[in-house]
């Protein structure tokens, strides 16, 4: 955890938190704590709309963006970054060039959703 980084949702006894919002280098970073949630982002007719607009005018720092997945993705050259917020469930593994290259889309002010289930 670093200073630039915050809890955003938490259960009702505040002892599990649900949601974590970081900046990584110029980049901000959404991180749910099951890879489930993340699809709310890639369903246009999901209950959450609300939720999944405050967390777009955050994560696109008043830029104009849409999300786009990466879960199926095997090199960060097959992605189109330029106004895209990355979404990956966490679950599809990643090599490490891919996990390097996404470090630096971050660091360069890349935004990402991610979702991470501990039990796999």
């Amino acid at each position: 955890m670093t200073a630039n980084t915050r809890a955003v949702l938490c259960s009702e006894d505040f002892n599990n938190v649900i949601v974590v919002a970081t900046q990584f280098g110029h980049g901000r970073c959404l991180i749910f704590a099951h890879n489930g949630y993340t699809e709310i982002f890639l369903n246009d007719e999901t209950e959450d709309q609300d939720f999944v607009e405050n967390c777009l005018q955050w994560l696109a720092r008043g830029y104009d963006t849409e999300f786009e997945s990466i879960n199926d993705t095997d090199s960060m050259d097959n992605v189109a970054r330029d106004d895209k917020i990355l979404i990956w469930n966490g679950h599809e593994a990643k090599n490490d060039s891919f996990m390097s290259d996404l470090c630096a889309y971050l660091q360069d002010g890349g935004s990402l959703i991610c979702g991470a289930t501990a039990w796999g």
